[in-house]
């Protein structure tokens, strides 16, 4: 027994060698006590990464609608502005195509040299009918010569005021426009009519003509060199219209390119930001993956070290039953009597 207990013991204790040095192998291998901690705050760094750029996609997604919206809008209005100046330059070529076809080559008509006040054409084609297509070109067969202006000529009614003031041409005309008279309504005429000296012309805007012998033309009554004249000024209108509208045009052409420069960049920056999201959802599970590793591992370790730590109890505990037997059993030799001795009284008493 006393041998059996010495080998039991021995066994023992070599098998708490080798738990001692499988325990200190696995806790020099085990992981550092920051390290999980660490993989925490990288997975948590990371889906704070990922909140950040989702929200940025969300926000750069808005600015590229808008900024889609706001080149559409500019494009619809560069259309709209082009539209409306292609509109004008066919009705200015129209008028000046209209035009050119009523004017004489050798003598131009001295309708072509006047300008009149919008609104008076009417009036002014009345007062002088035809005889504004005859030339200011004393060479023409028939043309207007250039007088001094009248001495002595007879005043206009009180109230009315000389055509010639809203009219601008060749001093030709100023003889005639110094003796007609205009008014603003048909209605006026009438009366003042009478009260026109001899060759004197009384005329409403609305084209009526009251004559000092009589002669009177109701309003309505359009003349080829009303309408030539309200053409002609339509034209320097046009003009005035067209080089607002170039201007326009030059503005629309700015704000669309760079709506749509905007539109570029907006749409460039979400591609960016959405890589961005890519990449953080790439690196927030990485994260995970590393964190639930460690922890994995972390665990394990725990319950080897906990397991080990039982066999070494469960191994003392052995040992020192072992130990106790062999104290046990080397008593129980040291009781026994000498057999040597024994055995010579026994052979003694036999013979």
């Amino acid at each position: 027994r006393q041998a059996e207990a010495r080998d039991r013991a021995g066994r023992l204790t070599a098998r708490a060698s080798e738990l001692a040095a499988e325990i200190n192998t696995l806790r020099a291998q085990a992981l550092p006590d920051h390290a999980l901690q660490d993989a925490e705050r990288v997975r948590d760094e990371a889906q704070a990464d990922l909140e950040t750029a989702q929200a940025r996609v969300a926000e750069l997604d808005n600015a590229r609608a808008a900024a889609s919206e706001v080149a559409e809008k500019a494009r619809e209005a560069l259309q709209a502005v082009e539209g409306q100046r292609a509109r004008i330059r066919a009705e200015q070529h129209a008028l000046e195509d209209l035009l050119k076809a009523g004017e004489q080559d050798m003598w131009p008509p001295l309708i072509d040299q006047i300008t009149v006040d919008p609104g008076f054409e009417a009036a002014l084609g009345a007062a002088l009918g035809d005889d504004l297509i005859a030339p200011a070109d004393e060479g023409a067969p028939v043309h207007w010569r250039t007088l001094p202006p009248l001495s002595g000529a007879p005043p206009l009614p009180a109230g009315v005021e000389p055509l010639s003031t809203h009219v601008r041409g060749p001093a030709a005309l100023m003889r005639r426009l110094s003796q007609i008279g205009v008014g603003a309504h048909s209605t006026e005429g009438g009366a003042l009519s009478a009260l026109l000296a001899q060759g004197q012309r009384l005329v409403a805007r609305d084209g009526a003509l009251w004559r000092w012998d009589g002669f009177t033309i109701k309003a309505g009554a359009r003349t080829a060199a009303a309408t030539r004249l309200a053409q002609r000024n339509r034209l320097t209108s046009l003009a005035a219209e067209l080089a607002t509208i170039d201007a326009q045009l030059e503005t629309a052409r700015r704000e669309t390119a760079a709506a749509r420069e905007a539109g570029q960049t907006a749409a460039s920056d979400a591609k960016t930001a959405q890589d961005t999201q890519r990449e953080a959802i790439a690196s927030l599970e990485r994260a995970r993956q590393d964190h639930a590793r460690l922890a994995q591992k972390a665990a394990a370790d725990t319950s080897r070290l906990a397991a080990l730590d039982e066999a070494v109890a469960r191994v003392r505990a052995d040992l020192n039953e072992a130990e106790t037997a062999q104290a046990e059993a080397a008593r129980e030799v040291a009781a026994l009597a000498n057999v040597t001795t024994h055995r010579a009284q026994l052979d003694t008493i036999r013979a």
